[in-house]
């Protein structure tokens, strides 16, 4: 609910041809702007309405909920960039597995084929 227009809770004002910040206080300085607004603002002006108390106590309860939707989402990318790097490392060791029994039962120029000798102590290193 605003303020009713008598009250002394705002404070009405526009900037002038002299970039002055001019008060409107009743209806004769509201007129007054009216006259500056046609002669020297091309018929433009803008009232700022600046408030002395705020308007409603939940504002202040806005930005905390939407800073814990944020935490949340983060902490819950932060779990699932966890999840899936867990499980590249189990498929990864279980890749690693594979190689190591088909390099067992495969016989040694094969396998010489496959994996340069550089590589093979580390395929084979591998749990």
């Amino acid at each position: 609910m605003l303020p009713s227009p008598g009250s002394k809770d705002y404070i009405i004002r526009y900037v002038d041809g002299d970039n002055e910040e001019i008060n409107v206080s009743d209806d004769e300085d509201l007129a007054a702007a009216y006259d500056v607004a046609q002669k020297d603002l091309n018929g433009n002006l803008k009232f700022v309405v600046q408030f002395k108390k705020p308007l409603h106590q939940s504002t202040t309860i806005v930005p905390e909920i939407s800073d814990k939707k944020v935490k949340k989402e983060k902490k819950d990318k932060k779990e699932k960039e966890k999840k899936e790097k867990k499980e590249k490392e189990k498929l990864e060791k279980k890749k690693a597995k594979t190689v190591k029994k088909a390099a067992k039962k495969m016989p040694e120029e094969e396998f010489e084929d496959l994996v340069p000798r550089e590589s093979r102590a580390d395929t084979l290193a591998q749990p």
